[in-house]
């Protein structure tokens, strides 16, 4: 394993922490006002991603060794370590449905914990082994980019059953992922050949606009309030 391998970062409002994944070491806690580090998530070990669900005062740190990470948010203390398989690359929140919805990459499905004590709700099997960005609506439904497949996917987080499935016209390698629920669209960054920031109409799927970006996307960011996107573009080191 790499030694000072890094993934996932995770902004905590509500104490004003960055989490970060560094693989060896755990999920460290960063102190964003006094910029340092103050600890660990205790028994995150492999933690490649940290997903909060404040209003349970519950998070979830996904490990790729297939466990997840049960603290509780308000103390940072770990609740325990909950085995669901063999791999897994990333997290998202639904507040609907109170799930945690985890990518595995390697089996090519969806794994969805209960959020409040981590019990296995189900799972959703989807032709790919490259499930990327994922973002709820807050409606009960789930967005996720397939980059070997060039489509997005909308699924019933509840029936954890697919819903709608859309080419991404125009935009190889979709990867990261953000959702606009006032104005239903859901933002790609795509890392194709020729990389660009799709935006679909999240009610018919159509991509209404695109706009150049730098290569090797990974993750995209939506700043809702500033409207802002921003994305992380790994091989020309731009943002």
């Amino acid at each position: 394993e790499n030694k000072i391998s890094w993934d996932y970062l995770t902004y905590d409002p509500l104490h004003d922490y960055l989490y970060i994944s560094r693989h060896a070491d755990g999920i460290l806690i960063y102190d964003a006002k006094a910029k340092k580090v103050i600890g660990s998530i205790e028994n995150s070990k492999g933690g490649n991603d940290t997903e909060l669900a404040p209003d349970l005062d519950r998070g979830f740190v996904i490990n790729n060794d297939g466990s997840a990470t049960l603290f509780q948010h308000s103390t940072m203390k770990s609740l325990k370590r909950i085995p669901f398989g063999s791999n897994a690359d990333s997290g998202t929140y639904d507040p609907v449905t109170k799930q945690i919805a985890i990518t595995m990459n390697d089996d090519g499905k969806i794994m969805y914990l209960d959020a409040r004590d981590g019990a296995i709700k189900g799972e959703l099997k989807l032709d790919s082994k490259k499930i990327e960005g994922t973002a709820a609506d807050g409606e009960g439904n789930m967005f996720s980019a397939l980059r070997d497949r060039n489509m997005v996917v909308r699924v019933d987080a509840k029936a954890h059953r697919l819903t709608a499935q859309w080419p991404t016209t125009g935009c190889e390698l979709p990867n990261g992922l953000q959702y606009d629920g006032k104005n239903k669209r859901v933002f790609v960054s795509c890392r194709g050949d020729k990389p660009v920031l799709a935006v679909f109409d999240a009610i018919t799927g159509k991509v209404v606009a695109t706009t150049p970006i730098g290569r090797g996307n990974d993750v995209l960011v939506w700043d809702a309030e500033a409207r802002k996107l921003y994305t992380s573009n790994g091989y020309d080191g731009s943002l």
